[in-house]
């Protein structure tokens, strides 16, 4: 028996399960993110918008996974990869993972914090205020590592 077996049955069963359950998680995620941002009561609300954002980025996050990792080891797709390649794609595709990664990893955080915030009735001046700082602090927290992949790690 071949070791590169029992690797290609886990990678198989690993994909058509992420599949599956991305396929479940975006209709889902989708509808009830529609109704945070677009229904009363939540619309208009920060913290909603927040935890919106990190969803979205999470489920973007795995799907962009999937896609430039994941499926990269079957046969099947060889073809598209080869062109991916051909066109010199992979830094792109890569950056655009690291963004939803990176954007997915400290919205989180502010989401932790906004949930600290309540418990421990810290006052803020406004959830406006702690949404667009938790946003901006996300996107330059993940700008070290967005710049690291787009000005000095090669893909090829």
């Amino acid at each position: 028996i071949e070791m590169t077996e029992p690797l290609a049955v886990f990678d198989m069963c690993q994909t058509i399960i992420v599949s599956g359950v991305l396929i479940a998680t975006i209709p889902l995620g989708c509808f009830a993110y529609c109704k945070l941002i677009f229904l009363p009561p939540y619309k208009g609300n920060y913290t909603f918008m927040l935890i919106v954002v990190n969803g979205m980025t999470n489920i973007f996050n795995g799907f962009a996974y999937l896609i430039i990792y994941q499926l990269s080891s079957f046969k099947f797709v060889y073809s598209i990869y080869k062109s991916i390649q051909e066109l010199d794609l992979t830094r792109a595709l890569s950056i655009i993972h690291v963004i939803f990664m990176e954007i997915s990893l400290n919205s989180a955080l502010f989401v932790a914090l906004h949930r600290v915030k309540r418990f421990t009735s810290w006052k803020h001046r406004s959830e406006t205020t702690f949404f667009y700082v938790a946003i901006a602090s996300s996107t330059i927290l993940s700008l070290p590592r967005i710049l690291d992949y787009a000005l000095f790690t090669t893909t090829s």
